[in-house]
């Protein structure tokens, strides 16, 4: 069996304000890998985006749609604080 986990805080302050059992995080940190929010690989919004307008076009049955230089523009400069799913919700 794999495990797959993600937290939006660190799993160290929860095992120290006891949210999180230290075995239980032993047993899980054995391979840790940091997928850095969007906001820090703006260069990653045109190829998301387009994916997501492929899937969603596929899933709604509609024509594949482009997106404009202008709309391209103003979603690379958002923070996306909701990261990726935030993203793929506004397309």
């Amino acid at each position: 069996v794999r495990m797959m986990a993600a937290t939006k805080r660190g799993l160290e302050e929860g095992v120290t304000s006891k949210d999180v059992r230290s075995e239980l995080y032993h047993r899980i940190n054995i391979l840790r890998l940091r997928v850095p929010p969007v906001r820090e690989r703006r260069e990653d919004i045109p190829l998301l985006v387009d994916a997501f307008i492929k899937e969603l076009s596929r899933e709604h049955v509609k024509p594949v749609l482009e997106i404009t230089a202008e709309a391209m523009d103003y979603l690379k400069k958002q923070d996306w604080s909701g990261n990726v799913r935030e993203l793929r919700n506004t397309i």
